[in-house]
């Protein structure tokens, strides 16, 4: 069953309102300026960063900004209302999704497909089989080549590849170094 719950088509004009007037800031703040819930924030600012309408600072530890591009806002059409809501806001299901191209690697809802980040694992490790690499590392390198590649743009799970390089240790394909932080090597 694929139904969303009703927002308010005004909440997108609030965000484009509140972003223009704040400049480069956070998901928390834009929200509590614009009076917009923060999950709508969010998956609004997700959807506009994915379709390159806004740009996304990323700021290392702490909460990324997001910033219209050159002054712009982001297009205010039906699809961009509301989770699916068009400008009358009373439908319950999903836009279709027909038109809109996903980013190589991924599914229609931005998720990397099944086995994409299982094989850049091993991709990371045969690309420098003579050096050692802990999690966090490879998750490093990882997200670097995701993005170069347009394979998404989400944050690569520590505990999905810690399991993706377990699985590849019982395989044969590499080879765990250290046992504690877990480092490991391609076979």
């Amino acid at each position: 069953m694929n139904t969303t719950q009703p927002t308010s088509p005004g909440h997108t004009t609030k965000l484009v309102a509140a972003m223009g007037d704040l400049g480069p800031t956070d998901a928390r703040t834009l929200s509590e300026a614009a009076g917009v819930p923060y999950s709508t924030t969010v998956k609004r600012l997700r959807d506009w960063t994915a379709t390159g309408q806004i740009t996304k600072i990323e700021r290392g530890k702490e909460a990324a900004h997001f910033a219209l591009l050159d002054g712009t806002a982001p297009e205010v059409a039906p699809s961009m209302t509301g989770a699916g809501i068009p400008a009358e806001g009373n439908a319950t299901q999903s836009p279709d999704p027909a038109g809109v191209e996903p980013a190589p690697g991924t599914d229609q809802a931005g998720r990397r497909k099944r086995g994409v980040l299982r094989d850049a694992v091993l991709q990371v490790l045969r690309d420098n089989p003579s050096q050692d690499f802990k999690v966090i590392e490879v998750c490093r390198v990882l997200e670097r080549n995701l993005l170069a590649t347009g394979h998404g743009t989400r944050k690569v799970s520590s505990g999905a590849v810690a399991n993706a390089l377990a699985t590849f240790v019982v395989s044969g394909d590499v080879v765990r170094t250290v046992e504690r932080p877990a480092t490991y090597r391609a076979a």
